[in-house]
C-alpha cells in the first residue's frame, strides 16, 4: 500500500480513488466481466489491508452532525468514484450497487 493510513477523510478519498479501484479492478469478479456487487469486494480488501480497530475508527462527517466510520467512508468514496471518474475500469449498473 502506497499511502499511509490515518483516519482521514482525506486518506480514504485517496485510497479509494487511487489504490482500491486498482485492487478491485483485478479481483475475479470484475475480470470475469459479470455483474457484482461493490461493496462485498471493497469489504473483503479492506479487512485483507486493514485491522477491525482501524475500519472502525471514528470520524467526524464533513456537513452533518454524525461520526462515520473509516470503513463506512472507503466504501463511499470507492462507490463515487466508480460511478463519476472519466477513467473508472467499471460500469456502474445502479442496481443496489452493482
Amino acid at each position: 500500500m502506497q499511502i499511509l493510513f490515518e483516519a482521514t477523510k482525506s486518506f480514504c478519498y485517496k485510497f479509494a480513488r487511487y489504490e482500491l479501484l486498482d485492487l478491485i479492478a483485478k479481483e475475479p469478479e470484475a475480470s470475469d466481466g459479470k455483474p457484482f456487487k461493490l461493496v462485498d469486494v471493497v469489504k473483503r480488501i479492506a479487512k485483507e489491508l486493514f485491522s477491525p480497530e482501524q475500519l472502525a475508527t471514528p470520524i467526524p462527517a464533513a456537513k452533518a452532525d454524525r461520526i462515520d466510520t473509516v470503513f463506512g467512508t472507503i466504501k463511499f468514496f470507492a462507490a463515487l468514484h466508480a460511478k463519476r471518474l472519466p477513467n473508472s475500469p467499471f460500469l456502474w449498473l445502479g442496481n443496489g450497487g452493482m
